[in-house]
């Protein structure tokens, strides 16, 4: 039942349950001795009729988008007749094509070893944590990943995705959406997802970042840097935030989040290295701070041509 369509028009794979005259199509072999069976059914019918039995449990969609690309149809979740390995409902991810953004669950530790567009576990009430690979081959990008609960999550149920490059955790009962910006050297970063009670999640947390309880701005990584860092920072609440780039002789060089709101939590902007009329900044020593309401941080950074 693993049959991914290629559209043309957006680019990118969707899961399909029949087959087009004159499409492209994608089916995962599992070994050298697999087959491909045909079934016919009777040609006024629009697609077969799936017979699936009534279950409970949830599953997490999480699309990528940038631009013209985008890989939608990611699935992480749980239900009480699934495999904690792999099993039926754990699908291939499809192969890249062109200028993509691809998201999947590396799993060289399966039966069948490789990358993978669902994982789908057995129940399980303390918690979870999948990992997540997202590569693409279009350098210096902005990414959008989108996450989308179906099926019924317990109350008691906490989910946080944390970045692994930057080491920042983010809330996503709080937000749906994570915007990250992937530097000119980067073609993958990594993530973990992790679901679960508060004390599972405060553990696997814990062996990330601890979570500060006050306004808290991070040294940038990397530094000295060249021609890219990230700035981190975490607000105890939500509040009007503004973060700005100056000269040691105080003159504002950019602003990298003009003042908007922001929800609580940790946050992330990326600078590459340009003024705000687009052209590169001088190596040397340069001051970011970062104003929240009536509060203010500041840092150093080293940018070296």
């Amino acid at each position: 039942n693993e049959l991914w369509y290629y559209n043309a028009s957006t680019k990118e794979y969707e899961p399909n349950t029949v087959l087009l005259p004159w499409e492209g199509y994608f089916v995962r072999a599992l070994n050298t001795a697999s087959s491909l069976g045909f079934v016919p059914v009777e040609s006024n019918l629009a697609k077969p009729v799936a017979k699936t039995g009534k279950t409970t449990g949830w599953r997490m969609q999480i699309s990528a988008e940038s631009g013209e690309s985008r890989d939608r149809f990611n699935f992480a979740g749980m239900r009480p007749d699934a495999s904690d390995e792999f099993d039926q409902y754990d699908y291939g991810e499809p192969p890249v094509i062109d200028k993509y953004v691809s998201l999947s669950f590396p799993h060289e530790d399966w039966e069948y070893p490789g990358s993978y567009s669902s994982d789908i576990r057995n129940l399980d009430e303390e918690g979870e944590v999948w990992h997540l690979t997202l590569e693409s081959n279009i350098k210096q990008i902005d990414i959008v990943l989108s996450f989308e609960i179906k099926g019924d999550l317990s109350d008691d149920q906490e989910i946080w995705l944390v970045d692994k490059a930057l080491r920042l955790p983010v809330d996503l009962l709080n937000t749906d959406v994570y915007r990250l910006s992937m530097r000119q050297i980067e073609s993958s970063r990594q993530f973990d997802l992790i679901i679960g009670n508060r004390s599972f999640v405060e553990q696997n947390l814990a062996e990330v970042v601890a979570i500060p309880g006050e306004l808290t701005l991070y040294p940038n990584f990397p530094n000295p840097f060249n021609p890219e860092t990230n700035i981190k920072f975490y607000l105890p609440k939500e509040a009007d935030v503004q973060l700005d780039i100056y000269d040691i002789l105080g003159r504002k060089i950019t602003t990298l989040i003009p003042r908007q709101p922001m929800n609580q939590g940790f946050h992330s902007a990326l600078w590459n290295g340009t003024t705000a009329n687009g052209r590169q900044a001088a190596s040397g020593m340069y001051i970011y701070i970062l104003r929240s309401d009536n509060q203010f941080k500041t840092n150093k950074l080293l940018l070296v041509r």
